[in-house]
């Protein structure tokens, strides 16, 4: 994925409705505070429906850390997409 220029950011973000511009101004706050607070820390994944392939960028975060945010995450999206599924005995 390529770096976009100011042009084309610019564009993009003028193309936003207000919800879509308050969701972006929130993750570049969030963003923002990884590089000027020490306690925070980012990892941003990158990718197309269409590949498998993905783009990882950390913020103030080294490997492991990252992959434990990766880990704690992947488990907390899982059970967020399983809570209240019927068990798995009334599937059959």
């Amino acid at each position: 994925m390529d770096e976009m220029t100011r042009e084309e950011i610019d564009e993009a973000i003028s193309e936003l409705d207000d919800a879509e511009r308050d969701y972006l101004k929130l993750i570049i706050s969030r963003v923002v505070r990884c590089f000027v607070d020490d306690d925070h820390e980012a990892v941003l994944l990158f990718g197309r429906e269409s590949t498998t392939q993905i783009a990882m960028c950390t913020v103030n975060c080294e490997e492991i850390p990252a992959a434990n945010m990766i880990n704690y995450a992947h488990n907390l999206t899982s059970f967020m997409a399983t809570v209240g599924a019927p068990a798995k005995e009334k599937f059959n």
